[in-house]
């Protein structure tokens, strides 16, 4: 999967967020869980070669760290969304609050906005932010974002060709500059009213292209994703079971389980491929649980399950 991370990366120095699509159990939740490790490891790179002239040992020759294609260092939120997931969540939300003065409506910053406001306080040790959106497709993501999908688009926020500022109606002004806004760790922080979107916030979704039963993605905010569509990996299969698919006996009886259960999902998702289309093929993931350190005859009895 390292080259679906390096192209992941490649938007992101491009000013593009991603989205990630295709069938369930194609990894995609897991590529997210590791280009979340990658963004808090330094990666090793392939090329070069760095002298430290203070180490004695007889090997004082190592590979370079890998540069970052975003700054460092990266703050990581997780979201799903989910049906109930709503525009207050994202960006901004009125919470009730009882005080002396009685009852009143407090402004709750998202993670979208509340993203923003980390990247404008000078106190921050951040130098941007990543959003990882699993499920995109299972929240109505239009109404979610609201007027904040132009912000998707990096040619709006600062240092961008057309940077314009927030749009933020449910605040209250008085000389140009907010009322408190309440942010996800509890503090309050007021903006000004030509408040920009900050440009080092980047986003990675995820979303499968068979689920019918959600809100579908719709053009405006599709176009603002580089899109990349992850299908079944045979070879994941293969490296998992240790298979070597030059010997893979054409005899089905004489196969082993591992070798047959390869074999059936090859076949079964070139039916549907032909018949039904690719997006709805099987994940290799589905059939992840079938280890290889297992006894066969016990793995034959987890194929049948499977």
């Amino acid at each position: 999967m390292s080259d679906i991370i390096d192209r992941v990366f490649g938007s992101w120095e491009k000013g593009r967020n991603v989205l990630l699509y295709g069938p369930p159990a194609t990894g995609k939740t897991r590529l997210i869980s590791q280009i979340f490790e990658r963004l808090k490891q330094p990666q090793i790179d392939n090329r070069g070669i760095v002298l430290d002239p203070s180490d004695t040992s007889s090997l004082p020759f190592s590979r370079p760290t890998k540069e970052s294609n975003i700054p460092q260092p990266a703050k990581v939120v997780w979201s799903t969304f989910h049906q109930s997931y709503g525009y207050e969540d994202f960006v901004l939300g009125l919470r009730p609050s009882g005080g002396q003065e009685g009852l009143r409506l407090i402004p709750w910053a998202g993670i979208f906005l509340d993203a923003a406001l980390e990247l404008s306080d000078p106190r921050s040790e951040y130098k941007s932010v990543v959003i990882f959106i699993d499920e995109i497709n299972r929240g109505n993501a239009a109404k979610i974002f609201g007027e904040f999908m132009t912000f998707l688009d990096f040619d709006y926020r600062q240092e961008g060709n057309f940077p314009l500022p927030l749009p933020l109606r449910q605040l209250t002004f008085n000389d140009s500059i907010s009322e408190p806004i309440k942010r996800l760790n509890g503090e309050e922080v007021t903006i000004p009213q030509e408040f920009v979107f900050p440009k080092n916030i980047y986003i990675v979704a995820t979303m499968n292209s068979v689920d019918r039963a959600v809100v579908p993605i719709d053009s405006a905010l599709a176009r603002r994703f580089d899109r990349i569509e992850m299908r079944p990996n045979m070879q994941v299969l293969a490296d998992f079971w240790k298979l070597d698919l030059s010997k893979i006996n054409k005899n089905w009886e004489d196969m082993s389980v591992f070798e047959t259960a390869y074999r059936v999902l090859e076949k079964i998702n070139y039916i549907i491929a032909v018949d039904l289309g690719t997006e709805f093929e099987l994940g290799h993931g589905m059939l992840m649980s079938l280890d290889r350190d297992i006894p066969e005859s016990e793995a034959w009895f987890v194929f049948a399950r499977l």
